[in-house]
């Protein structure tokens, strides 16, 4: 039988080429003869849309199928298997797939848009909001598009500002300002570049109509100077979407206020830029946002509504909401007359449809409060609308009157509230209403009045949310008990309440009293961290001690607490000096003996000062110090509206008088691993927040570091016993990434899940399917190089391993002169050497692991395992379909990532508390 090895034509490493993005792609495999091989992709992966396959006409395999769009250009480097009876065979390809697509501008170059009515200019101080837009396939492959006006690209106009999203935002400053010192704008009249330009015009009223040499030369009436400069500002939008970029020039148009007032001698009917329905009075610009936000009911309310500019602007109160901006436009001869059924309107911001409304009051004068409803709606071309309403028309539509159309506006008065359109004030008193949130809508016009009863105007729907007085209240869910945590614990102790207050959240905050040493509380009401552990202090036989805040117990010692040094003295006066409490007690200044325990917790003391003996007691009688914490936590609704407290205690109690110290690994990547990760742990879209279990811990919620556990609930001990430790079977080495995995957390001795974790299987190279290496390797053949003292081997290990040496060196043996012993650096045998140091404590690994997994009898024990995160129970399953959706349609992918480590980190030694690192030895000797 021939070796499937022999079909390839190919080595690995082999690139089908460059093809562009969405081409129809066809490729033949680089074999010959491979009748009944299957093939199958094992590692890497294809661009997303090609398949591996046999073509059923002419039964060659291939590559074939569309590639996806991609953001940038992606080479594809993947694995593909030959499998023919048993037999297999493997060769790594790469295909890189071009992005062709960029960015399109949608807008043609030149002057944007910017009008009222998209006139193709702007006036000075009128408010601009507007999206430069363009077309890109990549959007949909995931890019994001970043718009810029790069150097040398012209810019805006003072007050406009570009996003990086596109928008062109702010007030537009007036600029130019010409001042009665600088003349008529004539040649050489007034100082070079005191404006812009030579703004004087060739007045043209009449001077061409005398007979030749019967006046003087531009005899006319003088033409008036403007006050400001009409200003043409030329800039280039560049534009990305991370791989191809596209920039167009525009302009904007700015002209003065002034320009457009009845006695501007510089404009007349033949300019192209300036349309009929221009205006120089600006529309007020609403600062107030729309939605005023939830209330309460029974009470007071004041809410001002403003506009950026309040000078000549007048504010009423609409009978109808402002859904749609109309302007009167006679459509047929019988359309906007009085005592007629028909208005012709032109809008571009919505549709009127049957069933809607409008009113001509506060628009133009001599009219009633009539509201009109709309019957019917006729459509035409150009965005033109007959309305057919209910009622005669009480007054002639004038062409172009801009007016409202849109649902009928809520009569604020049955809530209570009055609107004081003088000062633009909303205002009154909620009455009561039950238990139920009841929404309102209305619309004030803003309207600014100009010379010649020339006006402009803008209307906003606002919004405000009124809750109910009764049931507005928190109740608490969480017992006054939260039960017992050991010392050097993770917690995952949480308080909870909940409110009657539709979608509103509850937060938390600790009023007073203390939590145990080393946790503290989230707005969340999570309880995080893990309680210090400093291990069970006793004055008995003499022997100094730390007084702390943990579980500290009394004896029958004699014990003397005297002045403010707080200094401690053992029994008769022969024990060493002991500090109390860090330094800080004092007991009121006074010498105080303690002489004996009469009963548990308490004891008498002879106070010398006033000669009299009196009884102390200690923590209820327990004879300990600060193992039950009685906290208050204060429980409010993100509004504020009630709030509520409650007292709750919590246990600690000691495993045992041994503290335990935790031991994980975590890589240095490099800034470019690091950020692809980043972009990875951090998509909401993957890590979908609702489904997150405490994201606020650190200890749960999102994993963000790729921290692995090696070693849990190790005794903690002097730094030096960790290294010596790590002496032999230790090393700079390199892990890879496996299948991603789920598991279910479950509460010690019950079913009952508390949380689930996604996590990444991590392998190590040296112990496949499970097994490991023996600790130490000999190396039966000859060596030429024998180890002495003046050897010039030890040289070259200081100067190519920097590493010596020394007497309490365990690898190299007087009693062998050779060096041909070796040991193996893997995770078993790490954790083999680490529990050497002394006493484990099993129930320091984290709980996930110490739980029996559905269709399992024993516990997951240890997993060499990197979490990505922690979620609610019965949400694992959605986001693993998650991560694996992104790993199909990104170029991200773990086997990328260079997951090498050359360090422990611990979280505590002897006497030192917070993360230490420990760093292997790089000598030549480990495996």
């Amino acid at each position: 039988m021939t070796a499937v090895s022999s079909i390839w034509t190919a080595q690995s490493g082999y690139s089908f080429g460059t093809f562009p993005e969405g081409i129809i792609f066809s490729q033949a495999l680089p074999v010959s003869g491979d009748t009944g091989v299957a093939y199958q992709v094992i590692s890497g992966k294809l661009p997303g849309g090609l398949f591996v396959k046999r073509n059923p006409i002419t039964n060659i395999a291939e590559i074939s199928g569309t590639p996806y769009e991609v953001v940038r250009d992606t080479t594809y480097t993947f694995c593909i298997r030959a499998s023919l009876n048993g037999s297999i065979s493997d060769r790594t390809f790469s295909i890189t797939i071009q992005n062709t697509d960029g960015p399109t501008f949608i807008y043609p170059s030149g002057r944007l848009p910017l009008g009222p009515n998209n006139q193709l200019f702007v006036a000075s101080l009128d408010y601009v909001d507007f999206q430069v837009e363009v077309n890109d396939p990549n959007i949909s492959a995931g890019a994001n598009l970043t718009y810029a006006i790069l150097e040398n690209g012209g810019e805006l106009p003072p007050g406009l500002m570009l996003t990086n999203t596109g928008r062109i935002v702010g007030f537009v400053q007036p600029t130019l300002v010409i001042s009665l010192t600088d003349g008529s704008g004539t040649y050489d009249e007034g100082l070079y570049d005191a404006v812009a330009y030579d703004f004087a015009l060739v007045p043209t009223n009449g001077y061409d109509s005398y007979f030749y040499d019967n006046v003087f030369y531009d005899y006319s009436l003088p033409s008036k100077n403007p006050k400001q400069l009409n200003t043409n500002y030329q800039f280039k939008i560049t534009v990305s979407d991370g791989n191809v970029s596209a920039s167009r020039t525009y302009s904007i148009f700015v002209v003065g206020d002034s320009y457009f007032q009845a006695d501007n001698t510089q404009l007349d009917d033949s300019s192209t830029v300036i349309t009929a329905d221009t205006s120089f009075v600006l529309a007020p610009v609403w600062l107030t946002p729309a939605n005023l936000g939830l209330h309460r009911a029974n009470n007071y309310l004041t809410i001002p509504l403003n506009t950026y500019d309040r000078e000549l602007v007048t504010f009423n109160s609409e009978a109808v909401n402002a859904d749609i901006i109309v302007t009167s436009q006679k459509i047929d001869s019988g359309d906007n007359l009085l005592g007629g059924t028909t208005v012709g309107v032109f809008t571009t911001n919505g549709v009127p449809s049957a069933g809607q409304y409008f009113t001509l009051d506060n628009r133009i004068g001599g009219v009633t409060s009539r509201v009109y409803k709309i019957i019917s709606v006729q459509s035409y071309d150009g965005n033109l609308y007959r309305l057919t309403i209910d009622q005669s028309l009480e007054i002639t539509i004038p062409q172009d009157l801009v007016f409202i159309v849109g649902g009928l506006a809520d009569d604020l008065s049955r809530i209570g509230l009055s609107y004081d359109s003088g000062d633009s004030i909303l205002y009154g008193q909620v009455p009561y209403q039950p238990a139920v949130t009841q929404t309102y809508t209305f619309t004030i016009s803003a309207t600014r009045l100009g010379f010649n009863q020339e006006t402009a105007f803008t209307a906003r729907k606002f919004t405000i949310q009124i809750i109910g007085d009764v049931e507005s209240v928190i109740k608490w869910t969480t017992p006054n008990d939260l039960g017992i945590i050991n010392s050097g614990y993770i917690s995952n102790l949480f308080v909870e309440a909940s409110t009657t207050i539709p979608n509103a959240a509850v937060v938390y905050n600790l009023s007073s009293g203390n939590l145990p040493p080393g946790l503290s509380m989230d707005l969340s009401g999570e309880i995080i961290g893990k309680v210090k552990q400093f291990g069970r202090t006793v004055f008995a036989g003499g022997n100094p001690t730390i007084f702390d805040h943990n579980t500290t117990s009394f004896d029958t010692a004699t014990t003397i607490f005297g002045g403010s040094t707080s200094i401690t003295a053992l029994p008769s006066g022969n024990g060493s000096p002991t500090l109390f409490d860090h330094g800080a007690a004092t007991f009121d200044h006074r010498l105080t003996i303690f002489d004996r325990l009469y009963q548990p917790g308490e004891t008498s003391f002879y106070d010398i000062v006033n000669h009299t003996k009196k009884y102390m007691t200690f923590d209820s009688k327990t004879s300990t110090f600060d193992q039950v914490f009685t906290f208050t936590v204060t429980a409010r609704d993100q509004f504020g509206y009630s709030a509520t407290s409650k007292t709750f205690k919590i246990r600690v109690v000691p495993l045992d008088t041994t503290s335990y110290s935790n031991i994980r690994v975590q890589p240095y990547l490099s800034s470019v691993q690091r950020n692809s990760f980043s972009e990875f742990i951090n998509n909401n879209t993957v890590f979908t927040p609702n489904n997150i279990y405490r994201p606020a811990d650190p200890n749960f919620g999102i994993q963000k570091t790729l921290s692995m556990i090696i070693y849990a609930g190790i005794e903690t001990t002097a730094a030096g016993a960790y290294i010596g430790a790590m002496g032999l079977n230790h090393k700079r080495k390199q892990f890879y990434f496996g299948d991603i995995k789920t598991a279910i957390a479950y509460n010690p001795g019950t079913t009952d899940a508390l949380y689930e974790v996604v996590y990444v299987q991590m392998i190590d190279p040296l112990e496949y399917n499970g097994s490991y290496l023996p600790h130490e390797i000999k190396d039966q053949r000859s060596q030429t190089e024998i180890l002495s003292a003046d050897n010039s081997i030890i040289d070259q290990s200081l100067t190519v391993f920097n590493q010596s040496i020394t007497v309490d060196g365990q690898a190299y043996q007087i009693s062998n002169p050779r060096a041909n012993n070796y040991f193996p650096s893997s995770v078993s045998i790490w954790r083999d050497r680490i529990s050497a140091i002394g006493a484990t404590e099993r129930d320091y690994l984290p709980l996930w692991m110490r739980s029996i997994q559905p269709g399992t009898k024993q516990e997951l024990n240890f997993q060499l395992a990197i979490p990505l995160c922690f979620c609610k129970v019965g949400t694992s399953a959605s986001i693993v379909l998650n991560i694996k959706n992104y790993l199909a349609t990104t170029d991200f992918d773990f086997k990328n990532i260079n997951y090498t480590v050359d360090r422990y980190i611990i979280d505590s030694i002897k006497d030192l508390a917070g993360d230490k690192y420990l760093v292997f030895r790089n000598d030549r000797i480990t495996l």
